[in-house]
């Protein structure tokens, strides 16, 4: 999870009210004057009065007396001494030093014509809000805009043309040559300030001028015509998505950006636009090197948005910004960590046609098509990342130099897991006369340590506590939060959907056989598919000029050493496995014989996953000189963490063989028992309680005399830092939170 998703401490009290509402209310106030009133001063009183409310004001003279009625609307806050701005963006204001006057301009501008009172009231809503938000300072260089027009002119015939690179060798060379040497002169003439600086006194009127006028041209573009005023400021409204830096480039990019989504094919396609966005987002990385790391500049992030300096959260904010400008909503979703890791994920939400809210992973997936590794029924939790504080947010509770874990630094998290995952409030007993706390915490075991997904308050007068929208299926304990570390509470429940279930071991005792410390990634699961389907092929040309297809991979892979024997056989020099489709995922490969013949060795052996399994037969692997697509020895260094992803590779075998099948492994994690390696198994009985330590020596490890009914924890002494807690029942591992 990128720290963007944690708000910085120091801000401001949080306000008492919204000016998302009406303005401040007006009451006639008649002044009847007993004196002549000069027509020419009249503008004079006029200008003075609309200082404070800008307002009619009109003369009734009473002929005869040469007397006038003053009928002025004055603001009943001007007479109790108040501002004619709501409470919150006054208290605003005060922080927003050099920048005030500014920002006062600004409201004014808005205020003076009844017929922008929606835009004064969207000005105020966001000016309220501005001190508790923040970024970085950033001056971009004047050329990243002329570099994001140059390989726009190049990305756009592609989408039109997936041909038109492979036809012109001289853009393909820009991609990767010159593009990396104009982006790096860029990056080098932009600078950034230390620190993040709190928008009140750094965002502009004059940029927020430019994106309330853009934000209702985009409020009035066509896409959603029912989207409330309420759901315009919080989806189309702000001009940030995050913490990226910000610059007031929307009108230009929304000039840029609408031409392109007025093409019949993507007209009242919502979907289908961002669709294009991101095909579009995703070109502009080609060439770009993601070891390479770069400075987050906002926007222009879309250049190099591979680069490893960038996360999820830099991608939704470059694709919500997008989305933001052309009038389609889109919000951030956090989610604190996934059901199998500690880390955290950024995602995108937008509204279909049906006005149903749905979410995509930004430049990855397309809305209303979820992939297995960001399928959102795979969070732990769900927290929409509002432009207005939340006022029931643990950063807005806290007292005074409280402590938070990072991810709930945030006041702007509004809890939308229920809206995607069946969940339920849970109700734990805590000790709080032992444990008091103002927060306590609902807190998963993951990869060695509680981590956060939700809060609750003691119940006053109670010592329960209740943990709002906690997803069916996980297991987790109350904790208190102090000096940086959580602390267990109360009982391990595992929830379910008729309530907590509380996790206790029984005095039954017997053997349990376990093969993983972690289970199967969902994550891996997209890359080991693209190994289906993939063809054994043998040749005489190192080119595989005219191959023979020998075999094919017709099943899913496991995690581990499998082999394929080959249907057809013959006499060849070069052997290869090539993908059917984008690439092949493979960490190990053996081109096997039946009988050790010279050049051979003996082969890695499959696993052995249970005591009743039968001998295996040995074979021999080629010791050949590797082949690839482009040189790549992964699939051949002994290293199960390593992995070829080329259309093909293969084997010279220095003269004709006969090969009988392939061993291979897919990609993977490595997660399975490994023989030679220390494991220590641990159970929960109100704390994690050692049981003993072997050394595998197959691919399954067995425990005895263990306690029953609990929940349990396998460690590798030696190598890697993934562990899942699981439960043993039937004979069979159930990982938690699965």
């Amino acid at each position: 999870m990128s720290k963007a998703a944690i708000l910085k401490p120091n801000t401001p009290p949080l306000p008492t009210g919204s000016s998302r509402g009406n303005r401040c209310f007006s009451l006639p106030v008649i002044i009847t004057v007993y004196a002549p009133i000069p027509n020419k001063i009249l503008p004079t009183i006029s200008r003075l009065v609309s200082v404070v409310e800008p307002l009619p004001l009109f003369c009734l003279y009473h002929f005869g007396r040469l007397s006038a009625t003053l009928c002025l609307y004055l603001s009943l806050s001007f007479f109790s001494s108040c501002t004619p701005h709501p409470a919150p963006v006054t208290e605003a204001l005060r922080h927003a030093g050099p920048n005030r006057q500014g920002l006062k301009q600004l409201l004014a501008h808005y205020a003076q014509n009844p017929a922008d009172s929606l835009k004064y009231r969207a000005a105020c809503f966001l000016v309220e809000n501005m001190p508790w938000h923040y970024g970085k300072k950033v001056t971009p260089s004047p050329n990243l805009w002329e570099l994001f027009l140059l390989e726009d002119s190049l990305v756009r015939p592609w989408l039109q043309n997936s041909s038109y690179y492979k036809n012109d060798h001289g853009l393909h060379g820009y991609k990767y040559v010159a593009k990396k040497m104009l982006v790096r002169q860029a990056i080098g003439n932009s600078t950034t300030e230390d620190g993040f600086h709190p928008d009140i006194t750094t965002i502009g009127a004059d940029l927020l001028r430019q994106n309330i006028e853009t934000a209702f041209e985009a409020w009035g573009s066509g896409w959603y015509p029912n989207l409330t005023f309420d759901e315009f400021c919080e989806y189309i409204l702000p001009y940030r998505f995050n913490t990226e830096p910000v610059f007031p480039i929307r009108r230009q990019l929304r000039d840029h950006f609408m031409p392109l989504l007025q093409h019949d094919s993507l007209k009242g396609s919502q979907f289908t636009a961002i669709d294009f966005v991101q095909q579009y987002t995703a070109k502009f990385g080609e060439g770009w090197n993601s070891e390479e790391n770069t400075c987050d500049l906002g926007f222009f992030n879309i250049i190099y948005w591979p680069s490893q300096s960038l996360d999820c959260t830099h991608h939704a904010s470059l694709v919500g910004q997008i989305a933001r400008t052309v009038g389609i909503p889109a919000a951030e979703v956090l989610i604190p960590c996934w059901r199998d890791t500690d880390l955290g994920h950024s995602m995108v939400l937008t509204q279909g046609p049906d006005g149903k809210q749905t979410l995509f992973t930004a430049i990855y997936q397309t809305p209303g098509r979820i992939s297995i590794p960001h399928n959102p029924q795979r969070a732990t939790k769900l927290y929409k990342r509002t432009y207005a504080i939340q006022s029931n947010t643990p950063a807005a509770l806290r007292l005074k130099g409280e402590e938070l874990p990072s991810f709930f630094e945030n006041p702007f998290l509004m809890d939308i897991t229920s809206d995607f995952i069946e969940s339920i409030d849970v109700k734990v007993d805590i000790d709080a006369e032992k444990y008091q706390a103002d927060f306590y915490w609902f807190c998963l075991f993951i990869n060695g340590k509680w981590k956060a997904i939700g809060w609750g308050k003691a119940e006053k007068g109670l010592n329960t506590v209740i943990f709002e929208n906690i997803p069916v299926g996980l297991t987790g304990i109350a904790c208190t939060y102090r000096d940086g570390q959580l602390f267990p509470v109360s009982k391990l429940v595992t929830v379910t959907s008729t309530g907590p279930v509380e996790i206790r071991p029984d005095h039954f005792k017997g053997d349990i056989s376990v093969t993983r410390k972690f289970p199967a990634k969902a994550l891996l699961f997209d890359f080991v598919m693209a190994n289906t389907g993939a063809v054994i092929e043998g040749s005489d040309e190192p080119d595989f000029h005219h191959p023979v297809i020998l075999g094919e991979v017709k099943d899913t892979l496991g995690p581990f050493f499998q082999d394929f024997e080959l249907v057809v056989k013959g006499f060849f020099r070069y052997y290869r496995i090539r993908t059917t489709k984008w690439a092949l995922q493979i960490a190990e490969l053996e081109f096997l014989s039946r009988q050790p013949l010279p050049g051979t060795s003996e082969a890695s052996p499959l696993p052995v996953f249970s005591p009743g399994e039968p001998p295996q037969p040995v074979f021999y692997k080629f010791d050949g000189q590797m082949l690839a697509e482009r040189p790549d020895s992964s699939a051949f260094d002994g290293n199960m963490l390593t992995y070829s992803s080329k259309m093909w590779v293969g084997m010279d075998m220095g003269r004709r063989v006969t090969v009988d099948r392939i061993r291979v492994a897919p990609r993977n994690a490595n997660n399975g028992i490994v023989p030679g390696n220390r494991y220590q198994l641990l159970y929960w009985d109100g704390r994690w309680v050692p049981h003993s330590t072997t050394v595998a020596t197959h691919n399954y490890v067995t425990f005895g005399e263990v306690a029953g009914n609990t929940l349990y924890w396998l460690r590798n002494l030696d190598h890697g830092r993934e562990e899942q807690p699981f439960f043993y029942s039937g004979g069979k591992q159930v990982f938690a939170n699965q």
